[in-house]
């Protein structure tokens, strides 16, 4: 009888017999690996958005926060998941401090880059689409940059890393698939930013999928990406490039 129990018990817990939300998810990584990608192609972005420069900046942030706020939703009532599945762990001063160390290794990663790998790789223009007009009014970046650093910090992590990285890691057994895929479609997506930066992206962001494959914390590479964007944005009020 004991046998019987156990058995029945172990036939409730086999993965063939839990009904997965395949649709939601299947919903869920189209959006984060196909549509923020080819949305992203600038040939296609330059067409679909403000020519306004001012106009077009403010909207290509909060398209990115349209697709991670889609992804939520799709986790919350579609899934029917808690938030936490996308890898939200409570803040805490080693999270901090790994962030730090994660940030020190992405350097060291960009010094490498620029030294060694980056003369290999001139700068490729690709197709830019419709051209901005206008200009950036002089207080643009005081509120801009605090906007796009959120955006990118919190956005772009729940979209590569927080969602696809994580459900590709849960539902498949394969780890490589898993961290090359979202790991691509990052890289395509800062095409927008330059051919050079979505092939230096590729190279050193690797940093970033290999910590959160080790450590499946989202909170860490969002703190790790507000801080590289942080000094980004101050080293370039001071003038450095």
């Amino acid at each position: 009888m004991d046998n019987q129990v156990k058995t029945s018990d172990e036939a409730e817990q086999s993965p063939s017999t839990t009904k997965e939300p395949w649709v939601p998810l299947a919903i869920g990584l189209t959006i984060s690996l196909a549509l923020t990608t080819l949305f992203w192609i600038p040939s296609i972005a330059g067409n679909l958005l403000p020519s306004n420069i001012v106009a077009r900046n403010v909207a290509s942030q909060l398209v990115d926060w349209g697709f991670a706020i889609s992804l939520i939703i799709v986790v919350l009532f579609g899934e029917r998941k808690h938030i936490a599945s996308m890898g939200f762990k409570p803040f805490s001063f080693e999270t901090l401090y790994t962030a730090f160390g994660l940030v020190g290794f992405f350097f060291i990663g960009m010094i490498a880059w620029r030294l060694v790998v980056s003369p290999w790789f001139p700068n490729i223009s690709l197709p830019a689409g419709q051209a901005a007009t206008g200009e950036l009014p002089e207080h643009f970046f005081l509120w801009f940059a605090p906007f796009a650093l959120i955006t990118a910090s919190f956005a772009e992590e729940i979209i590569y890393r927080g969602y696809a990285m994580e459900r590709l890691l849960t539902h498949f057994k394969n780890p490589l698939f898993a961290l090359v895929l979202p790991h691509t479609a990052f890289s395509l997506y800062h095409l927008k930013d330059g051919f050079e930066n979505a092939v230096m992206l590729f190279f050193v962001g690797w940093i970033f999928t290999w910590y959160y494959y080790k450590s499946r914390n989202l909170t860490l590479l969002i703190l790790a990406h507000f801080i590289i964007d942080l000094l980004a944005i101050v080293g370039r009020i001071a003038g450095i490039h």
